[in-house]
């Protein structure tokens, strides 16, 4: 079974085809993981693939047993995501590396010199107060407004070839989408917690 085919495979489907260890299940798993890890938001650069292969570890080893509803498995794997996405930007584990490499390295003294790329605590803090704030408004709309935008934000990902693939995903015609997701997002960003972010 392709990566696209599963992508319409319902969420209990998904979850099943994991504990099985289907391999294609596992790699729509990670494409969806590396996609989170990918928002520019983070600023992860190059560590994106590393850390999705870290959390996609994590949910074959001990995940899957947290995830409670299978039917909202996707839902399950982005908080996942997300979650230790930020843990990341806790642990100094990078900073770590980079200081160890360099001290180990006959070039230290030029590496040591260098500016440091990870992200100031300050800017860490402000992200995820944001991203807290665009997810507890998200929780605040209407559910068929956050089905249509969590797909909508898929496809924009890569997740969909088309919006063809999005409206069998949906189950609604194209134009419906488009009204709806124009909708949606002007009822999203108009709440008052949106638009202070702006």
């Amino acid at each position: 079974m392709e990566i696209g085919v599963i992508a319409k495979v319902s969420d209990s489907d998904l979850f099943e085809m994991c504990l099985r260890g289907e391999e294609e299940a596992w790699a729509y798993v990670y494409n969806l993981v590396l996609g989170i890890c990918r928002w520019p938001r983070w600023n992860l650069r190059d560590s994106a693939e590393d850390l999705a292969q870290a959390i996609v570890l994590f949910l074959l080893e001990k995940g899957l047993k947290e995830c409670r509803e299978k039917p909202s498995f996707r839902a399950f794997v982005r908080k996942v995501a997300v979650n230790k996405i930020l843990d990341s930007f806790k642990t100094p584990s990078r900073l770590w590396k980079r200081k160890w490499a360099s001290a180990t390295s006959p070039q230290a003294d030029i590496t040591d010199r260098l500016p440091s790329t990870d992200p100031l605590p300050e800017d860490v803090l402000m992200k995820k107060a944001a991203f807290e704030i665009v997810q507890r408004v998200f929780e605040k709309i209407p559910r068929m407004c956050r089905e249509v935008l969590t797909e909508y934000f898929r496809y924009k990902m890569g997740f969909y070839e088309s919006y063809n693939e999005l409206s069998k995903v949906l189950h609604r015609p194209i134009g419906t989408i488009s009204a709806q997701v124009r909708r949606c997002l002007d009822q999203f960003s108009s709440h008052k917690d949106i638009r202070s972010l702006i």
